[in-house]
This record gives structure tokens, C-alpha cells and sequence, in this order.
């Protein structure tokens, strides 16, 4: 073929296994050569596949590990802008050693020692390299999930993975993060005890946090199936774990323990609205709990403390499905509308009674609040509902607003005040006052007329 030209028809691909076919044994080993000496991934892949070849799988751990150390060669200072030439490298590795671990149990042990130096080596970098991207978070990640599979599918000696399991975590910043779990089923009970006892022994040094003693004696004790060790880990620092201890409490049918945790967890202030976590019990599920035990009413004092506390929508949508369950809604709405309205006389603010009135869809009260105490964030909400029925009303709520908004030049407001008015005037129009609209709007051009960006904004709503 003449160069710059292409005889194969337009529309097709040149069939490169076609021609690799027809090429000699020499030439097929000089491309190799050629190609890999084109990128360190390339060189990485060959010397990977050759060592792995080696029917002396020591031999080939060693080749495999001295390659890691010399493409994370990085000298013993890095600086932050470096952080993402040693996560290519080191990716470089890793997707080179995922790929050759499928060529069987030989390559995996043989990739082993090499995966665990670069999670050694990858770890130091980030405890001083900027690693605000996360690129070595990922990699050791990344790290950590290969190793588990070198573990698997290859034939690990059990005590060597428990040695190394113990060291890793004992000299662990925090992360990556290795769950026992991940190791379980590779350590025979031999190995286990051997884990056992030398994490046991780390726990004792000075320098192991409570965190780490609270995780390692709660993975033990899930090993070994025992409840009453797994509460004692979960317990025995300075941050309980009140919602796991009783969330496994009832899950193993022992409820009246529940029940004495859960009373902890409420002399301790550890109950939310928000979502709740490890720690923190939910009020809606502390106060199910407690009805599904035959707490009835505990449950609903506990909620109507906690409306009292936090007067939110979520809060009164909690009571009212708790009490439409005792058939005692209508009691519970009373209440809390008499609570609420008594929070708003104390802040002079009618915005709970408003968010509240406009759940269940009672505008009458939503528009007495406001008219009694004000609103600074739900009058919006308030005029949204209204729009309908009350379009000028409605419209006026946004007066207040707009004034405050207006007080001092700030060309970032023009495009929400613009927005507004547009709104106004068709609530306005609604209700058949445009005039009066015009009339508002006409004393805000007047009064603001040297603002010529406020005019713009204006101008471009087509007001």
C-alpha cells in the first residue's frame, strides 16, 4: 500500500486480527515490545503477564512488587500538586493487576504482596499530599476491594492474611477502611484467633482511638454471634449507639430491653426530628415502638412534648397519625392548635400556625394568624393558597416584602422584586383590579426612578 493512501472500501475497518494473523512470530514479539515501551501501562501489562508466567509463584511475586516500588518511586517529599500523578500511577497498577488476577489462583497470590505495598505506600502519601480531590481515597478503594479478591480466588495462607489484617488497621490513619467482614470467610478459625489476639493487643495501646476499640469489639462480637458483646462494644464509650442497641434488642425479639434503652435514649436527649441514625432514635419510630408495646399513652406524651419543642408540620402530621390510630384525633388537633397559637403569642410570629393551617387546608385560620401576628417566611406559602380565592388579597402579601427588599440598592434582588410584581399583577388582574396594581407599581418607578438597573429589570418583565 503506498503511504496516505487506504485501500480497504470506504464505509469499512481494516480487520487488524486479520493482519496480526499473517505477521511472524519475530514481528509479533518486536510489536509487543514496541508497544509497551510506548506508556508505562503497556510496560506495566507486559511485565505483569510475564511474571505471572513464571511457574515459581515467589519468583513472580517478587518481580510483580519490585515494578510497584518503582513506578510509586516518589521520593520521600510530595508536594499537593502531585497527588494525581501518583493516583494515575498507581491506577496505572491496579486495573493491570484487576485484569491479570482472572488468569487464576497463581496470579492472584502472585499480585498479592504488590497490592498490599501499594496500599501501604498510597496510604502514607495521603497523610500529607492534598488529597482534596479524593483521587487516592479511590485508590485505595479501589486497592482494598482487588486485595479481597486476591484473597478470594487465590490461595492465601490464612495466618498471613490475619497478620497482615492486624498490622494494616493497626497502623491505619482511619482509611481506607477494611471491614473484618471483607476477610471473614478467608480466615479459618485458626487464623481468626490469631486476628483476635493481636487486635485485642492493639486495642491496648495508648494511641488506639475509642472509635476503633468500639468497631473492632463490635466486629468480633458479630463474628461470634453474641448480642449481649455486641450491646457491651456499642455501649461502653463515650458515644452510644442507643438506636442500633435497640434496633437489635427488638430484631431479636428481646423487647422489654428495648424498652429500658429507649428510656435512655430520652434521659439522654438522643431522640431527632430529623432522620435518625446509629445514635439518634426517630421520634416517629421511638413512638411506634413504644404503641406497639402497649405504651399508648407514653407515646403520645412523648409526641406532644416534642411538638411543643418543635412546632413543624412533620411534627403535627406525627401527632395526629398516632392519635387517629387511638381514635382521639380530633382531642390532639385541639391541642395542638391551641399550643401552636400559644408558641406564636411568645414570639409574635405567626408563621407556625400558618404552615400548620395551610397542612390541613384551613385558610380562615392560616389568614387569622397572619393577621394577629405577622409572618416573615410562610406568608408566602399563605399567598400561594390564596391565589385562587383570594387572588388581591394574595397579591398583598408580597407588599411587605418588596419594601423590605427596596430599602438599600442591590442589583442581585431586581430579578426576584421583578418577578414578584409580575406575579402581583396577575393575581391583580384576577381579581379585576389592574388600576389599583398600576397605581403601586407607578410610586415604585416614582420613588426608585435612580435606580436604572432596577428600571432594566423592570423594563425586561414587561412592567
Amino acid at each position: 500500500m503506498t503511504r496516505g493512501t487506504n485501500d480497504s472500501a470506504p464505509g469499512t475497518q481494516l480487520d487488524v486480527t486479520e493482519w496480526l494473523e499473517t505477521r511472524s512470530h519475530e514481528e509479533l514479539i518486536a510489536l509487543v515490545h514496541e508497544l509497551a515501551s510506548l506508556s508505562e501501562i503497556g510496560s506495566n501489562i507486559l511485565t505483569t503477564r510475564a511474571s505471572i508466567s513464571e511457574t515459581d509463584v515467589p519468583e513472580a511475586q517478587h518481580s510483580i512488587l519490585k515494578q510497584a516500588k518503582a513506578q510509586l518511586n516518589f521520593g520521600d517529599y510530595v508536594d499537593y500538586r502531585t497527588a494525581s500523578h501518583i493516583a494515575d500511577a498507581a491506577n496505572a497498577l491496579l486495573y493491570e493487576y484487576e485484569s491479570a488476577m482472572s488468569e487464576g489462583p497463581d496470579a492472584a497470590d502472585a499480585i498479592r504482596p504488590a497490592l498490599e505495598f501499594v496500599l501501604r505506600r498510597v496510604r502514607d502519601f495521603t497523610e500529607y499530599v492534598d488529597d482534596s480531590n479524593g483521587e487516592l481515597g479511590d485508590v485505595l478503594d479501589f486497592a482494598v476491594t482487588l486485595h479481597v479478591l486476591s484473597c478470594d480466588t487465590g490461595n492465601p495462607d490464612p495466618a498471613q492474611v490475619a497478620a497482615w489484617l492486624v498490622d494494616y488497621r493497626a497502623t491505619s490513619p482511619g482509611w481506607p477502611e477494611t471491614p473484618l467482614s471483607l476477610y471473614e470467610k478467608v480466615l479459618s478459625a485458626e487464623a481468626f484467633d490469631l486476628y483476635r489476639q493481636g487486635i485485642l493487643k492493639v486495642m491496648e495501646r495508648p494511641e488506639t482511638s475509642d472509635y476503633e476499640r468500639q468497631q473492632w469489639l463490635l466486629e468480633l462480637a458479630d463474628h461470634d454471634q453474641d448480642l449481649d458483646a455486641a450491646i457491651a462494644a456499642l455501649s461502653q464509650y463515650e458515644y452510644v449507639y442507643y438506636r442500633e442497641i435497640v434496633v437489635r434488642l427488638r430484631d431479636a425479639g428481646r423487647i422489654q430491653e428495648s424498652l429500658e434503652w429507649i428510656d435512655r435514649a430520652i434521659a439522654n436527649d438522643r431522640l431527632t426530628v430529623r432522620d435518625p441514625n446509629a445514635h439518634w432514635l426517630g421520634i416517629d419510630e421511638t413512638a411506634d415502638w413504644l404503641t406497639a408495646d402497649g405504651q399508648q399513652d407514653r407515646a403520645m406524651e412523648l409526641l406532644r412534648h416534642w411538638f411543643s419543642k418543635s412546632p413543624t408540620p412533620a411534627m403535627f402530621t406525627s401527632l395526629t397519625r398516632n392519635a387517629e390510630a387511638l381514635s382521639i384525633a380530633d382531642e390532639e388537633v385541639a391541642w395542638a392548635r391551641e399550643e401552636v397559637e400559644r408558641l406564636a403569642e411568645q414570639s409574635s410570629r405567626g408563621d407556625i400556625v400558618i404552615e400548620i393551617a395551610l397542612l390541613i387546608q384551613d385558610l380562615d385560620w392560616a389568614w387569622s394568624a397572619y393577621d394577629r401576628w405577622g409572618s416573615q417566611t410562610a406568608w408566602r406559602k399563605l399567598a400561594q393558597a390564596s391565589a385562587s380565592t383570594q387572588p388581591k388579597a394574595a397579591a398583598d402579601l408580597f407588599r411587605p416584602y418588596l419594601a423590605q427588599q427596596l430599602l438599600h440598592a442591590n442589583t442581585s434582588y431586581y430579578p426576584e422584586i421583578a418577578h414578584c410584581l409580575a406575579t402581583m399583577r396577575t393575581w391583580y388582574a384576577t381579581a379585576n383590579a389592574v388600576g389599583e396594581f398600576e397605581e403601586y407599581l407607578a410610586g415604585i418607578r416614582a420613588q426608585y426612578k435612580n435606580r436604572p438597573a432596577l428600571m432594566r429589570e423592570l423594563k425586561a418583565a414587561g412592567l
